[in-house]
């Protein structure tokens, strides 16, 4: 008897696991642009930081070889409508962590998660839509690796201070994303600066925007250690060895 119960239990707790979501078979990978691959796209401004065309797999993003990408037959745009409507489902079960000043006005947002989709989720229309709320039409993102985004108002300098946290995920990260300050708007995404990882932690592009006439608060700082980070020069840099090899470039 004990032994027909087991064999009817089976099949309950089988279904009962819960399923995996479908692997996006079209993603956009932000990378540094020293993983610079054929299919490589710019994005306006940046100087640091490509797009490349990926599938998500059990591990992460693996990059499209030309083939790869021939085969879908479909062009750069249409794959990259694709790619951003796949980052918009990743984006609506993420939810963003909000710190606010002592008067509960917003300073800024972090969004983070295990997925390597989350840090393609600000190239979405719907990521603007979301933030434009809480931060006004114009953003300032801050992507150090595939599972964080900082999201500030334009107007707001504070964001200049996340210089070496920035810094710091970037380098300690096995997927590294990006050293460069991005603004999101209504037009889309362009580059305004980058963050060196040097002594001044401010990015380094006259495109900045000016410090708020209004002097809001800043944010807390992102580690007990109150000295600078070390002296301008803009890193050179390539993967970590202990990273698969056809998840770094393909």
């Amino acid at each position: 008897m004990r032994a027909i119960l087991s064999l009817l239990l089976i099949p309950l707790l089988a279904s009962a696991a819960p399923e995996k979501p479908p692997r996006e078979p079209r993603c956009l990978a932000v990378e540094p642009a020293t993983l610079r691959t054929a299919l490589a796209k710019p994005i306006p401004g940046a100087r640091l930081t490509v797009l490349i065309p990926a599938r998500e797999d059990d591990l992460g993003l693996v990059h499209l070889s030309k083939e790869e990408f021939a085969a879908t037959g479909l062009s750069w745009d249409r794959f990259r409508r694709d790619a951003e409507a796949a980052a918009a489902r990743h984006l609506r079960s993420l939810t963003p962590i909000i710190q606010k000043n002592e008067a509960g006005d917003p300073l800024y947002a972090t969004l983070r998660s295990k997925s390597h989709l989350t840090a393609s989720t600000f190239f979405c229309k719907e990521f603007h839509v979301q933030f434009r709320k809480p931060f006004g039409d114009q953003l300032v993102v801050l992507a150090p690796d595939r599972f964080t985004l900082y999201i500030f108002p334009r107007n707001f300098s504070g964001f200049q201070e996340f210089g070496k946290r920035v810094i710091d995920e970037y380098q300690k990260s096995t997927w590294p994303c990006s050293l460069e300050a991005f603004e999101v708007s209504s037009e889309g995404v362009r580059g305004i600066g980058s963050f060196d990882d040097g002594s001044d932690s401010s990015p380094s592009s006259e495109n900045l925007p000016p410090a708020a006439s209004s002097n809001p608060p800043s944010p807390p700082t992102p580690s007990p250690a109150s000295k600078p980070a070390p002296s301008p020069r803009v890193p050179k840099r390539t993967p970590k060895s202990s990273a698969p090899p056809n998840h770094s470039k393909k």
